[in-house]
């Protein structure tokens, strides 16, 4: 498993964007076997349903949330497990009160690193997504060298700063680690 989620990220960035959008594009394989088989009669347009760009982020960003929670639910003993067991305590209630609270810091580490590169992806909202539907990183990028001006640039990249540190602080309340933990 680990190396099915490991190949793809053998081939660069863009050229697993222009990928997807090869798959999921109007004569793309996805549309074309959901036509033959006759799940619809026509093209679905997924690129401005935003389908193609949320795969893509997903299929970019899958290996940085499962490595950090792997790494943390690695640490589990075993004994843990079969104690709660042998006192009773059901498949979910395991999961529940011994498991989880071990994976915290990983779900933590996985949810910042991935809210944080999705928050700076530039390129794939570019290729994927519909050209009218603009990501904040877009806008920045318009500001400074489109438009030329730098204080709305400045403006915008520091609110989006400003936003990354806000999400990171409220994952660490919300799962009550610290800084360590998540740098682990």
């Amino acid at each position: 498993m680990v190396i099915g989620l490991i190949v793809p990220f053998w081939v660069n960035e863009i050229l697993r964007a222009f990928a997807f959008r090869v798959l999921f594009g109007a004569t793309g394989v996805i549309n074309g076997i959901g036509q033959s088989m006759g799940l619809w009669d026509v093209p679905i347009d997924f690129i401005r349903a935003d389908v193609t760009l949320y795969s893509g982020l997903t299929c970019a960003y899958i290996l940085l949330v499962v490595f950090p929670i792997y790494n943390a639910v690695e640490a589990l003993y075993r004994n843990q497990i079969e104690a709660a067991r042998d006192m009773g305590a059901s498949w979910w209630r395991v999961h529940w009160r011994v498991v989880l609270p071990i994976a915290k810091p990983g779900i933590a580490s996985g949810a910042t690193m991935v809210f944080m590169l999705t928050a700076g992806a530039f390129a794939a909202p570019q290729i994927l997504g519909e050209p009218s539907n603009l990501w904040f990183t877009q806008l920045i990028y318009q500001w400074f060298n489109q438009s030329a001006n730098w204080q709305c640039g400045s403006a915008y990249a520091v609110i989006l700063l400003v936003i990354c540190i806000s999400f990171v602080m409220l994952l660490m309340r919300v799962f009550k680690v610290n800084i360590g933990a998540i740098g682990r």
